[in-house]
């Protein structure tokens, strides 16, 4: 009797253990099919959306601590030209009709200082700002449209320095900073940095000609940074696709900084502002192990066709892409001789 009572328990005990090696055996991973683990991981992500998480930001499970929903840094692999970078974003004067052959003149003139603080980890951080506000002096008066635009109100430029001042502030500024010398010359590896190519090849040749000085060495005679190209090439990359097949289009400062997940700070057209949020976006580039390279150049002999002679603005060769402004729209002190004259307009 108590022969055949051992034998069961030993059997039970046997049953016991194999179910359970049967049981480890099938949780494994490596005998899981590919759809079986898919569908586990597809499941752990809808969990993680469904519990107070926004489903968009979850992009990696490698956490960052400043930035935990972003890919981790890049470490040490990542060439980086410069030691300075320095980004600029100009207002400048319009009408609610003017387009980009309007002779604009520079309003706000606003510079964010970034340097290394971490080049390997790829830590850009804020060293100094500039701004000054411009008066103009073709137009001196702004239009209703471009004080609700950028937020200048015609108070402040008259007070402001006219541009050539305002210039020789900015380079101050720089010597100041050891990135140039008083001659204008280099004493660092310096680049500019702007949204689109705007502002270095159009902005600042269009003033320097009404102000009747060249355009300053230190601002012209290198290339630049377009950071409008560096983070369309960044979305591509990350999303492993050729950004002209798939046609990923130039995106405006606040498309870039919602692409990269930075919150927009300050009013957009407001030219430090928008040169604050430049330099945020330059920074996440930084971050994120792109090489900060420069990729747009300035072509300084470049002419409009509304430029005279000795800085002469010729009002009738202004091409506008819709109908010129009326006597009430446009800024006071704009007198035009005959509207019909103006090239390019089509009534």
């Amino acid at each position: 009797m108590l022969l055949a009572v051992v034998v069961v328990v030993s059997i039970s005990m046997l049953l016991v253990f194999i179910r359970r090696c049967a049981i480890s055996y099938r949780a494994s991973p490596r005998t899981q099919s590919s759809s079986t683990r898919k569908f586990q991981s597809t499941f752990s992500a809808s969990h993680k959306a469904n519990s107070g998480q926004p489903k968009e930001t979850i992009l990696s499970e490698k956490k960052v601590s400043s930035h935990p929903s972003l890919p981790s840094p890049i470490k040490g692999s990542v060439f980086q030209p410069y030691d300075v970078l320095l980004v600029v974003d100009f207002e400048g004067t319009c009408t609610e009709t003017s387009g980009f052959d309007y002779p604009n003149e520079i309003i706000e003139f606003p510079i964010v200082m970034l340097k290394w603080e971490n080049k390997e980890e790829g830590k850009l951080v804020v060293h100094d700002e500039f701004r000054t506000v411009v008066r103009p002096t073709w137009k001196p008066n702004l239009s209703q449209f471009c004080t609700r635009l950028t937020g200048i109100t015609q108070k402040e430029v008259d007070k402001a320095p006219p541009f050539a001042v305002a210039l020789g502030l900015a380079q101050a500024f720089l010597v100041r900073n050891g990135v140039i010398d008083h001659a204008g010359e280099d004493t660092s590896q310096f680049c500019w940095c702007t949204d689109g190519p705007w502002d270095l090849r159009e902005l600042l040749l269009k003033q320097c000609f009404i102000s009747k000085i060249p355009p300053p060495p230190w601002m012209i005679k290198r290339k630049f940074i377009n950071t409008r190209s560096l983070v369309r090439n960044l979305l591509s990359r990350e999303a492993k696709v050729n950004p002209k097949a798939t046609g990923i289009p130039s995106m405006t400062v606040q498309q870039q900084l919602e692409a990269l997940r930075i919150p927009l700070k300050g009013r957009l057209h407001s030219g430090i502002d928008d040169s604050r949020n430049i330099s945020r976006i330059v920074q996440e580039l930084a971050r994120r192990g792109i090489s900060l390279k420069s990729n747009n150049r300035v072509e300084a002999d470049r002419r409009w066709g509304w430029m005279g002679k000795a800085g002469k603005v010729k009002e009738e060769a202004i091409i506008w892409p819709g109908k010129p402004p009326t006597a009430s729209e446009a800024p006071a002190e704009t007198s035009y001789k005959s509207l019909n004259t103006i090239v390019g307009w089509k009534q």
